[in-house]
């Protein structure tokens, strides 16, 4: 029979998931259930999991005493029975409450629980806006961060793990320490790692996609290691927030490296998908209105060329005619 989540202890049981302590499997199952029936669970969830990964607002309640605190927040549930807390905009009184919570259970290893240890450990946050950015972290691994993307990681690492929070797309060159895990969190979804180099891509409203160059990776919905995926070198896997499932498949060209590499290559490939590449990687959409020509093959390397410049060069190619309007290219053969 499933144990239903207690106004008392719900927001005590949601740190635990979020954190991954504590609990059973079967629980989690059942905490993923209650998160998935309604929306406004679903946006509670998403605020108790905001409050846990900002560990800035640590520095507010350095004068917090748990029990107290566990006291206050349990006589403001009690004051509307059978009634769960309304979906509120993080604001003070929310912050105090879930942090009643989690100083509750950091007697264990999570990283709020070094944070509060260390008063002065802090949150960095990089903002790639214009342009690429390249970080190098304190063990050495190296992420170059695509420009409009955003890496949230803690100045120093526990000894047992190390996380980073990803919205965006990076590249990862993940160096080898002393064997402890390193984790990204993408949306809803984890990657695990112990020394490798791969791209993410968390794209709002899109499945995170994990590319893997050399060595192995664990790729699954957060909280539920068990129903890891793991992906070698020359394999992808992409995860789908509304099953919680890891789809598995394998890929012979870099081109979705060509944020960092400015780099396309193409080896025998159809037209049909080197245009499609063209406009993903270039930001544009290209309309071929001759669909003759998309069966060609090409194998060539562009590296480094402007849009304009590899439009030129294919045309000259295959006997194309191409012009723009606004953003978009269409594309047609010559007349004869």
């Amino acid at each position: 029979m499933k144990r239903r989540m207690s106004i008392q202890n719900r927001d005590e049981e949601l740190i635990r998931f979020i954190s991954g302590e504590d609990i059973s499997d079967a629980r989690k199952g059942e905490i993923r259930e209650w998160i998935e029936s309604k929306e406004e669970n679903r946006e509670y969830f998403n605020q108790v999991k905001k409050i846990w990964e900002e560990k800035k607002f640590l520095n507010q309640f350095q004068g917090i005493d748990p029990d107290k605190g566990w006291k206050r927040f349990r006589e403001s549930l009690s004051e509307r029975p059978g009634k769960p807390p309304p979906v509120v905009r993080i604001n003070r009184v929310l912050l105090t409450r879930i942090a009643a919570a989690i100083l509750l259970i950091v007697s264990t290893t999570t990283a709020i629980y070094y944070a509060s240890k260390n008063p002065g450990q802090q949150i960095k946050e990089i903002s790639s806006v214009n342009e690429n950015t390249e970080i190098i972290l304190n063990d050495g691994s190296i992420i170059s961060l695509k420009a409009g993307s955003t890496l949230k990681y803690p100045e120093k690492y526990d000894r047992r793990k190390r996380e980073v929070t990803l919205s965006g797309e990076a590249f990862f060159k993940v160096e080898e320490s002393d064997g402890i895990p390193f984790f990204i969190y993408a949306g809803k979804s984890t990657v695990k790692v112990i020394g490798t180099s791969f791209n993410v891509r968390a794209a709002a409203g899109s499945p995170v996609k994990v590319s893997v160059i050399s060595g192995k990776v664990l790729f699954y919905e957060s909280g539920n290691e068990r129903t890891a995926v793991t992906l070698d070198a020359g394999h992808y896997g992409s995860f789908y927030p509304s099953s919680g499932k890891v789809e598995k498949g394998t890929f012979e060209s870099e081109n979705f490296l060509f944020w960092k590499t400015s780099r396309l290559s193409f080896n025998f490939d159809s037209l049909a998908n080197v245009f499609k590449d063209i406009q993903e990687y270039y930001n544009t959409t290209i309309i071929v209105e001759d669909n003759s020509v998309l069966g060609n093959k090409l194998t060539t390397v562009f590296e480094g060329q402007s849009l304009e410049d590899v439009l030129t060069e294919m045309a000259f190619h295959f006997d194309l005619d191409y012009y723009h309007r606004g953003d978009t290219v269409f594309i047609q053969s010559k007349p004869e």
